[in-house]
């Protein structure tokens, strides 16, 4: 007997039953607006070290439990060097813990728009944006922001798309309504 699956039922497939595997060949749609991005190659390397240093010890801040303190550091590194991606992306999770998440949406953004949706800040930012919209209901938007994150290497947001996935959470049930058969000895 054919089969009657197109290949992008094959593509969708082989995604629930091979989440390690890139998903290249799927299409994907980002409301991110990369296309158009400003890249941070006209940083200097002493801008860089700079927003580094000040980053690091943000992050040494918040981790110690003072987030208004690591706020002030990171938003001191975005007035310095306002095009480095990562204080934007560092500064988003701050804005999120803080209850401020339409600031760390912004933030995200930003942080995409200067990555050019490219690299590990990027794929960081789209994982962090997928979150907030899927907790806010938003399943369209962080499915699209989740499929970019696992594109970029987020195993995380690969496994996100999968269990958003419609087709996977129907192959899902069939399949453990089959294995309890099994268990069970019912045919």
């Amino acid at each position: 007997m054919a089969s009657s699956a197109s290949s992008k039922d094959d593509r969708i497939l082989n995604v629930i039953f091979n989440p390690d595997e890139p998903i290249l060949g799927l299409e994907l749609e980002s409301d991110a607006g990369v296309g158009d991005c400003v890249c941070t190659g006209g940083l200097s390397s002493e801008e860089v070290k700079h927003a580094q240093l000040l980053e690091l010890q943000a992050v040494k801040v918040a981790e110690g439990g003072n987030l208004v303190n690591a706020l002030e550091l990171l938003n001191n590194a975005v007035t310095e060097v306002p095009g480095y991606a990562s204080v934007y992306n560092n500064r988003a999770q701050v804005y999120r813990l803080l209850n401020q998440v339409d600031l760390a949406l912004t933030d995200l953004d930003e942080a995409i728009r200067l990555s050019n949706g490219q690299g590990k800040v990027a794929e960081q930012a789209f994982t962090q944006r997928g979150l907030i919209r899927r907790l806010r209901g938003e399943d369209e938007g962080a499915l699209a922001d989740f499929k970019c994150a696992a594109n970029l290497g987020s195993r995380f947001a690969r496994k996100q798309v999968v269990t958003m996935n419609p087709y996977a959470a129907l192959c899902s049930k069939m399949l453990s309504q089959a294995i309890n058969k099994l268990k069970t000895g019912d045919n």
